[in-house]
């Protein structure tokens, strides 16, 4: 075969290393010194980047989207990065744990914090921020991770008419229609002293304006201003969702707006219903996910939308939608009976989540072509049934991490492997035994009110930020750390490739 593909011209050898997996293209590089040379091609990894079905998370590109400016090294290691962390995670290595000593930097209190997809920005936000600086006032705080000062910056401050409104929540998206690493973040302005009372709900889109060192956090514009409004649960490209029960009715209702067509005068919705004690999830392409019971998992189409007034309730004649498919974990009793998953992953070909049942990790394929999804069961982890009952969990799309709780100073974790394509047969595919590693961090204390944080992209964890009852103390100022596994800025470079002369 080696023979074969060296007869053939270098351009038709360059075709066939584009249609390889990565794995195979590594082992080529090293047969060779021909073989090593083509693989060095900036094409070949632009081709990974864009088209490979298997990669769980769309590439982090910290300049722009256009791939022309990064070199072929810069796209391996963007290529590798999760790929090492899941070696890392799984390691009974140590990992490289940064420190911020108590009264270093500032946090805003009762979980007022958010790490932005890729792991370099965390947000920050909160009333007691002012305690520290007047400047941070109805501000959003942006931490970069990266840098080994943790420099900071203020990336919004809230100047709406409404002064007993303070930031209650964020959700964050990454932005993929923008030519540069962008973000979507909605977010939720509520009265504190009234819950009841109605939301503002505001869009804004955030840009990374450089790369390495140099790289800043700006606001550019706020997309969308919707007010009044009712409290947001869910949030997924154009859509968010609102839940609803009303007294009487067996079946709970959902209503999903699409943000960028409405307007604080009317709303784009669609109003459904599903059954009691369903979690919902918003997908990309017009879906949603519901797992119900303790074993179904069903996907639906958001129906038509309609125009309503703001804060309009519902109609109660709404019929039960029909999934356009369905899937049951286990036929079996649970163990324990919650069944966990992941945020949805957005890939180049499909949408894909984890979900975790007893002691079984399963994977769940939407392609984007809109052919039949796929379940399939990824990993068995024997601990994991113990660990969700005492623990809290966190689910990524390739890792789980349990903090520490009670007398245990021990984060629990374990990183998972997705087949390949062609493994996801039913029979194909034997998921392997898995065994969780657990590691000391020193950001961890004995205090249970501690709020750890997972980035599924780089593997970072933010550990040990305070979960305070009061928004006004100055309990933000606490010990937490930041704990890397195999992030570039901090790994030396992937050494050199040796091959064959």
């Amino acid at each position: 075969m080696v023979s074969v593909l060296l007869s053939l011209p270098t351009e038709v050898m360059l075709e066939v290393f584009k249609n390889m997996r990565w794995r195979d293209i590594l082992h080529a590089s090293q047969v060779c010194r021909t073989f090593f040379e083509i693989a060095q091609d900036r094409s070949i990894w632009i081709t990974l980047l864009r088209d490979s079905p298997t990669l769980l998370y769309r590439p982090i590109l910290e300049a722009s989207t256009d791939m022309q400016w990064y070199t072929a090294q810069d796209l391996r290691n963007i290529l590798f990065r999760n790929i090492s962390s899941t070696l890392g995670w799984n390691s009974p290595r140590k990992p490289q744990e940064r420190i911020i000593p108590y009264g270093g930097l500032p946090i805003g209190n009762r979980g007022k914090v958010v790490l932005l997809e890729g792991g370099r920005w965390l947000l920050t936000f909160g009333r007691n921020l002012s305690n520290y600086d007047p400047d941070y006032d109805r501000a959003i705080l942006a931490y970069d991770l990266d840098s080994p000062e943790f420099t900071s910056t203020v990336i919004y401050k809230d100047a709406g008419p409404e002064n007993n409104k303070v930031l209650k929540g964020i959700h964050a998206q990454v932005d993929h229609s923008q030519s540069c690493l962008a973000f979507m973040l909605g977010l939720v302005f509520a009265d504190p002293d009234n819950p009841p009372s109605p939301i503002r709900f505001d869009v804004l889109r955030v840009e990374q304006r450089g790369r390495g060192p140099e790289a800043k956090l700006v606001t550019v514009s706020k997309i969308k201003s919707l007010g009044p409004c009712e409290d947001i649960y869910d949030m997924m490209g154009d859509y968010v969702m609102i839940s609803y029960y009303n007294v009487g009715d067996l079946h709970p209702s959902a209503k999903f707006l699409n943000w960028r067509t409405s307007s604080s005068t009317r709303h784009a919705v669609s109003t459904l219903k599903f059954k009691f004690g369903a979690r919902v999830h918003v997908l990309p392409k017009n879906k949603f996910l519901t797992i119900e019971d303790w074993n179904k998992i069903n996907i639906y189409v958001i129906p038509e939308l309609r125009w309503a007034w703001p804060l309009e309730v519902p109609p109660t004649d709404v019929n039960l939608q029909r999934p356009i498919w369905s899937a049951s974990l286990s036929c079996q009793a649970p163990k324990y009976a919650l069944i966990m998953s992941s945020k949805p992953s957005y890939g180049p070909f499909a949408t894909r989540l984890a979900f975790t049942r007893d002691d079984r990790i399963y994977g769940l394929v939407i392609p984007h072509d809109g052919s039949t999804p796929t379940l399939h069961v990824l990993a068995i982890t024997p601990a994991l049934p113990d660990l969700m009952r005492s623990t809290e969990v966190t689910i990524c799309i390739d890792k789980i991490y349990a903090k520490p709780m009670h007398c245990s100073l021990k984060a629990s974790m374990v990183a998972f492997s997705w087949p390949e394509e062609a493994y996801l047969g039913p029979t194909a595919w034997v998921p392997p035994i898995l065994q969780f590693t657990h590691k000391v961090l020193v950001g961890h204390d004995w205090s249970m009110r501690d709020l750890d944080l997972v980035d599924g992209v780089s593997g970072r964890l933010v550990v040990g930020l305070k979960y305070e009852d009061t928004e006004f103390e100055n309990g933000s100022l606490g010990e937490w750390s930041v704990v890397d596994f195999c992030h570039p800025q901090f790994l030396p470079a992937l050494p050199p490739v040796t091959c064959i002369p």
